[in-house]
């Protein structure tokens, strides 16, 4: 997953940096997981491998906004009407925008009647996807609106028919929670935090990463 996303876009330099960091990294990692700590784990994987050399059995941890009502079923989809949503931090390559883009621009051309696309989030697109959104805004009806407030983007995302994670890699994915909290179903590639919420057929549906 990393190889797809951030560490073909790092510099020779810091490639290196990370290359050397990694046996100090394994002898701290190593004397954390023997001490008698308790780790929090945010997905099935985590758990396993914290487990497996932990003393203490890790604790699975869920953000609180599960207060809200968020499984729906197959026959409630269509009941919102609204935008295709997608949030994240917008230089971030791991999130797979450029993806997004494309199968959107796809899906469009097969029917032009989707609903738009709603792009929010902190930061700035560059290279590549920038250029890709540069050819397809003027012909897509995508929108990018920057980072928002929490009240605007909770008002945009209770409007919104679908909820869409293209990510190469999510440990949890925060944001795809909080779209089920209000209710909107999931498309999501399947990441390790994806597989922990999405249920087929309940709460979305989970795109293979191939």
């Amino acid at each position: 997953s990393v190889s797809q996303s951030r560490y073909p876009a790092m510099s020779s330099f810091k490639r290196l940096f990370l290359k050397l960091q990694l046996p100090i990294l394994a002898l701290q990692e190593m004397r954390v997981l023997r001490s008698k700590a308790t780790f929090l784990v945010e997905n099935t994987r985590m758990q396993k491998w914290v487990q497996s050399r932990a003393i203490n059995a890790p604790i699975m941890w869920y953000p609180g906004i599960q207060s809200r009502k968020y499984e729906l079923t197959s026959s409630q989809y269509p009941q919102k009407t609204g935008c295709f949503i997608s949030i994240g931090r917008l230089n971030e390559a791991r999130k797979g925008w450029d993806r997004l883009f494309l199968a959107y621009k796809k899906a469009y051309d097969s029917c032009n009647d989707l609903p738009n696309l709603v792009v929010v989030g902190a930061g700035s697109f560059s290279g590549y996807t920038a250029e890709l959104l540069s050819t397809l805004l003027p012909r897509y009806p995508i929108k990018i609106l920057g980072e928002l407030s929490d009240d605007e983007r909770d008002s945009t995302l209770n409007c919104a028919s679908y909820f869409l994670q293209t990510s190469h890699e999510e440990g949890l994915g925060l944001a795809a929670l909080e779209a089920l909290s209000f209710g909107v179903p999931l498309i999501c590639s399947a990441t390790d935090g994806s597989r922990e919420y999405v249920i087929e057929g309940v709460s979305g549906t989970l795109v293979e990463q191939s």
